[in-house]
């Protein structure tokens, strides 16, 4: 059973075109990426950022469910 919350969600994306429905995935994919940005320079501070993009790329790249 859906709260009010989720209704209302399902209701925005429901009435988003297929473009804006994009972007908001792709806003979502890149803040995804700095935030594991960050917290790999948190974990590692010894790492350049080369090795940190590196690392993101791999994550990303070979990431399951």
């Amino acid at each position: 059973m859906q709260n009010d919350s989720e209704a209302v969600y399902w209701q925005i994306i429901a009435k988003m075109t297929p473009t804006q429905k994009l972007e908001a995935l792709m806003n979502l994919y890149w803040t995804a990426r700095q935030l594991k940005i960050a917290g790999l320079k948190m974990q590692y501070p010894e790492l350049t950022d080369l090795e940190i993009q590196r690392k993101v790329r791999d994550i990303f790249l070979y990431a399951t469910n």
